[in-house]
Parts: C-alpha cells; structure tokens; sequence
C-alpha cells in the first residue's frame, strides 16, 4: 500500500478538506518560526486496500503516531464491493481502542458507498497510535477501501469530550 504523510498548520487542511481533496499540507502562516510541533497531519492512500475476507476482523489501512495531547481525529473513503451485499463498519481506533465508527451497507445494487467519521479526546501517552480499520459481516466477501482514503488528527489546546452511554 502506498501512502503519504504531511505534516502543516490546521488551516491548511480546512481549506484542503473545503475544497474537496487532500493536498500537501504547508505551514498556514508567514511566520518564519517553526510550529513546536505537528499542528495538524493527513495520510491518504494512493492504492486500493482490501479488507480481510474473514467476517468481524479489522483490517487497517492507514496509521499516525501521535504524541500526547489533544486532538480532532477524522477520516473518510469509500468502500466498494461488487458481490452479494454485506455490513462495512470502518473505526478510528487510539492504541487499539474505537474512537468513532460507522456502518454501511454495500454490494450488489450500492456497489460503492462513501463514509466519513470524526472524533477527538485528549491522550496522555507520550506515543498514541491512529487507526483507520474496516471490518465485514459476511464471511467471504471481496470488500475494498477504495483508494483517496484519508486519515487525519489536528491538534487543539483544549477538548471537552462527552461520552454517551
């Protein structure tokens, strides 16, 4: 699989993500002193990645390494599949553990399907690994992620977080 990291400033990924693509993200300000660190990062993929044919396990096609602090962490694609329809869930996982998910149903008369997913929490772990894993229900089926999937985090000074039981 092949893939791209870029490292920029927040407002240059608002304007990517406005205008519809990822480009290279480049530093948003003119100011000639370096961020202390990534405000804002994007991994998109550049080839179409299969998911597992074995049902309910979690194949993962993009990763970020992030350091402790706050986050906005998003994620988008398109999964397609030409056979007998099945469940698609794609997650955001942080060091193994769902963030956010989200379900679709593709395959015979929906042959592809986008999907889009966001959420955020503060880590305090000095290192934070960022998935984007998909799954299927049915066992057997030829499922992809097409390729343009992007995974993305931005830092923020401060999140407030409230779970839902």
């Amino acid at each position: 699989m092949r893939h791209r990291n870029s490292v920029g400033a927040v407002a240059a990924i608002v304007v990517a993500l406005s205008a519809g693509a990822i480009v290279e993200a480049g530093n948003a300000s003119a100011s000639t002193t370096a961020p202390p660190s990534p405000q804002a990062r994007v991994e998109t993929s550049y080839d179409n990645s299969s998911i597992t044919t074995t049902a309910g396990t979690r194949t993962w096609f993009l990763q970020l390494s992030l350091g402790a602090g706050s986050y906005l962490l998003g994620a988008s694609g398109d999964v397609v599949n030409y056979g007998n329809p099945d469940f698609v869930r794609c997650y955001i996982t942080v060091n193994s553990t769902v963030l956010a998910g989200v379900t679709n149903y593709v395959g015979t008369q929906a042959q592809a399907i986008a999907f889009s997913l966001a959420g955020g929490d503060k880590f305090t772990a000095k290192k934070n690994v960022v998935r984007l894993s998909c799954s299927h229900d049915a066992a057997g089926t030829t499922t992809y992620v097409d390729s343009g999937a992007t995974l993305w985090s931005s830092a923020v000074t401060s999140i407030s977080v409230t779970k839902v039981p």
